[in-house]
């Protein structure tokens, strides 16, 4: 009878230490939340990478509150926020920097070609992302698209065209980039995307590039820099590279 009494008050002692234990669990958990609370409260937002857009206007706009929790911070939420106010921002990180810092770094996009429609001016990136709208400017800086208009423009949206239009979006945008990498965007001053099999564009202010389909861009635009070399000053010239595939690329002077 002894031997089940004893184990009768050993079963009742391992409950109430599993009890204590829990408790005591729930106890250090609530004290670190309080201490979360009281110790890692947001001081500082700090911006980085900006230029175009303000840095006030991004920790304006972000959401993020000081003397919040840095631990409960919603990065995601942060970012829509700072995606849905600026069209110029591209991509954004968000990093706490324990106790007290969360650090904003946005990468903004930069614009690639001007879209007229309406007697306004629009902005877009090299992915056709409507960037902003202006009125008409002479100098630029920016290739400005002929042969084709936005439909119905909005920024901080991709540019829509009608759906006759809609196979230029395939020859228009992978130019701009092709033109991007090989660092010949800055000197163009437009491009004619009337006919998206028949692409061309303006470099130098007199240099007519003749593309052909949008194939083998890379390529296409390696005999743009070498042909303008072998112009005298002031020369103006056609470069038909849309059979340069075939090692068939004409540079007709004027």
């Amino acid at each position: 009878m002894a031997q089940k009494t004893h184990g009768r008050r050993s079963g009742k002692s391992s409950r109430f230490s599993v009890i204590l234990a829990l408790f005591a669990g729930l106890f250090f958990a609530a004290l670190l939340i309080v201490s979360a609370g009281l110790f890692f409260k947001v001081s500082e937002i700090r911006v980085e990478g900006v230029s175009a857009i303000p840095e006030d206007g991004v920790r304006e706009r972000c959401g993020i509150q000081l003397q919040s929790n840095i631990l409960l911070l919603d990065k995601f939420s942060a970012s829509r926020n700072i995606f849905a106010a600026y069209p110029y921002a591209r991509e954004v990180s968000i990093r706490r920097q324990l106790p007290n810092t969360v650090i904003i770094t946005v990468t903004e996009a930069v614009p690639a070609c001007v879209f007229e429609h309406q007697g306004m001016q629009w902005l877009a990136d090299r992915n056709g992302r409507l960037l902003e709208s202006r009125r008409p400017q002479r100098d630029i800086g920016l290739p400005v698209v002929t042969g084709v208009a936005p439909l119905a423009p909005v920024v901080g949206e991709p540019v829509v065209f009608s759906a006759s239009e809609e196979d230029k979006r395939y020859a228009l945008f992978p130019l701009l980039e092709a033109l991007e990498k090989s660092g010949l965007l800055e000197g163009v001053g437009a491009i004619n995307a009337a006919r998206s099999y028949e692409m061309s564009f303006i470099y130098d202010g007199r240099l007519e590039v003749l593309l052909g389909d949008p194939k083998d861009l890379e390529y296409k635009l390696s005999y743009v820099g070498p042909s303008l070399e072998r112009l005298e000053p002031g020369q103006r010239a056609r470069l038909d590279v849309s059979a340069a595939v075939e090692k068939n690329a004409l540079l007709i002077p004027e």
